[in-house]
């Protein structure tokens, strides 16, 4: 869970099994200058009639590891949203070493489970202000069960998870490590403002306020990208897949679809909102820009519906712009069209092990 330092070395393989697709992603080099993608996978999993099963989950992560050009036997993982608490809290001023024990003396106050039950990491905020003899920290905790569920799912394919982060910390990673290049190359003026980011997932959307590298808040929304998909199987009769496909179409035709859409993003900044007034009302944080994250986000009329409802300026972000994907070949084009769901796999991606 530490916060961002960028990978110094080789190839490295990262994987995010969600609750509606499984992406890989095999990059190579440091960013910015010498990263490069080498292979991706983005499989959709599940079908109108059924959800898929663990067996089938483990089967599918091999053939999709065996279809890769590149392999290793090591991985980077994500944990599906909603298993992990996420808190930014103060902690006694101590080194590094004593500092996970001591927010293991205090676990009980932030998580809702014991701490023979979790496993859990924190790290200090470098430059927030605390009070005078303690640090200002994020702390994750998920429960130990889960890490072993979730770690059995690479067993079949003979792969050993040797990172595990969570989705809302690696959002915030990837903004710490590509902010500055994405705002200069999108004219965006880099300062020291507030920001949120907004990752529309499948299952919830995460909300994270940053001031300049600095988390303020997290949260999750209950509320994700899979409602509309659902709705729009029923409408037009098709599979998962096909619905996804018309949600990328920033051109739809059918004004239920339409309708549907509409009605998902006005419910979603109706939460972004609330949360955004929370913020500056509690903590004295007025957001001044929006950046977007998720599979969602690859409907540009969805971030301009939020443009136009949160009234702030809302961002599509990319941290793979510019990066080198001639590995790619012919799958550039699908893999830039579906970048922005792969924004939590491209944190791990730069992150020193």
């Amino acid at each position: 869970m530490k916060f961002f330092k960028k990978n110094k070395f080789g190839k490295v393989m990262s994987v995010d099994i969600g609750s509606s697709t499984i992406k890989f992603l095999v990059t190579e080099g440091k960013y910015p200058h010498t990263f490069k993608v080498l292979d991706y996978r983005l499989v959709h999993i599940g079908t109108k009639e059924k959800n898929i099963t663990s067996e089938e989950l483990k089967e599918i992560i091999k053939n999709t590891y065996q279809s890769l050009e590149c392999k290793m036997s090591e991985v980077r993982t994500l944990i599906k949203p909603q298993h992990e608490v996420v808190r930014v809290v103060k902690l006694p001023d101590v080194d590094d070493d004593e500092l996970k024990k001591a927010a293991g003396y205090q676990l009980d106050r932030y998580v809702p489970f014991s701490r023979e039950e979790a496993v859990f990491d924190c790290t200090p905020i470098a430059g927030a202000s605390a009070v005078s003899g303690m640090k200002k920290c994020v702390l994750v905790a998920i429960r130990r069960g889960y890490i072993e569920q979730h770690c059995k799912l690479f067993e079949t394919a003979n792969i050993t998870p040797v990172i595990i982060d969570v989705e809302s910390v690696a959002v915030m990673n990837a903004y710490i490590a590509a902010a500055a290049v994405f705002n200069k190359d999108n004219g965006i003026p880099v300062d020291d403002q507030n920001v949120a980011l907004v990752h529309i997932g499948a299952s919830h959307t995460g909300l994270s306020i940053m001031n300049a590298e600095t988390p303020v808040a997290s949260r999750s929304i209950d509320m994700g990208a899979d409602s509309i998909v659902s709705q729009v199987i029923k409408i037009l009769n098709v599979e998962p897949i096909i619905a996804i496909d018309k949600l990328q179409d920033d051109q739809l035709e059918n004004n239920d679809v339409s309708i549907v859409i509409n009605e998902f993003v006005n419910r979603i900044c109706k939460e972004l909102k609330a949360s955004l007034s929370y913020c500056k009302r509690e903590f004295d944080v007025d957001v001044k820009r929006l950046y977007i994250t998720g599979g969602a986000a690859v409907n540009k009329t969805i971030i301009s519906k939020i443009n136009e409802i949160i009234g702030l300026p809302t961002h599509q972000f990319n941290p793979f712009e510019n990066t080198n994907l001639s590995a790619l070949g012919e799958g550039k084009n699908d893999f830039i069209k579906n970048a922005p769901a792969f924004v939590p796999l491209f944190a791990l991606a730069v992150r020193e092990s």
